[in-house]
C-alpha cells in the first residue's frame, strides 16, 4: 500500500497519469504506483536493501534521520526480509515437488 501524498507525488515525478486517491484502492493500480515508488527508492538508495525496505515503511526523510548503526536493525526491515526468506523457501519446496 501507498500513501495518497507518495502515490501523487511518484506518478507526477515518473510521468505516470494520477488518477487520485480513491483509485489506489484498486490493488493493480496501488501495486504499480507503488512498485514505481519501490523502483524510485531502491534507485536513490543505491540498492541498498536495508535503506530502501525502510524508506518505503519510515519515508526516506525519516530514514535520513535514523543513526546508520540502527538502520540495519529497523524492526520493520527485520520483518520484511523474514517474510521473504520464508516465502522464497516455501516457493523452493514447491518448485522441488514439481
Amino acid at each position: 500500500q501507498i500513501k495518497p501524498g507518495t502515490a501523487e507525488w511518484i506518478c507526477k515525478k515518473e510521468k505516470i497519469r494520477w488518477l487520485g486517491a480513491q483509485k489506489l484502492y484498486d490493488p493493480d493500480y496501488n501495486v504499480a504506483v507503488g512498485a514505481k515508488y519501490f523502483a524510485y527508492l531502491k534507485k536513490s538508495l543505491h540498492s541498498k536493501g536495508f535503506k530502501y525496505i525502510n524508506a518505503y515503511n519510515l519515508g526516506i526523510n525519516n530514514l535520513q534521520r535514523l543513526p546508520a548503526s540502527t538502520q540495519k536493525q529497523h524492526p520493520y526491515y527485520e520483518k520484511v526480509i523474514s517474510n521473504y526468506l520464508e516465502i522464497y523457501e516455501n516457493l523452493k519446496k514447491i518448485r522441488s515437488n514439481i
